[in-house]
């Protein structure tokens, strides 16, 4: 849950939605196609693609985790994430 909405996407970045604050039902963002897994990986490692997952994500991804872990922990109560990032520290 975000302050003034919902954001919710399928496991592989196929889809996200958002259902706003006040608002009834979900709309579709647009995302890009996906080349599928596999073959966005061998393109990348081509060098054909920029990285879409450089080691940052998977860093935000682990900030992510831990908070969904401490808001569970707490019945589902919203967290704050506290990273260096979000300090400013780079």
């Amino acid at each position: 849950y975000c302050p003034q909405g919902i954001l919710r996407t399928g496991a592989w970045g196929e889809r996200l939605d958002l259902q706003r604050s006040e608002q009834d039902g979900w709309q579709a963002v647009p995302v890009p196609v996906s080349l599928g897994v596999w073959e966005q990986f061998l393109a990348v490692r081509a060098g054909l693609l920029p990285n879409p997952s450089p080691p940052e994500v998977g860093l935000r991804m682990a900030y992510l985790w831990d908070a969904i872990k401490a808001s569970a922990a707490q019945n589902g109560a919203p967290v704050q994430i506290n990273t260096a990032v979000s300090a400013g520290v780079k």
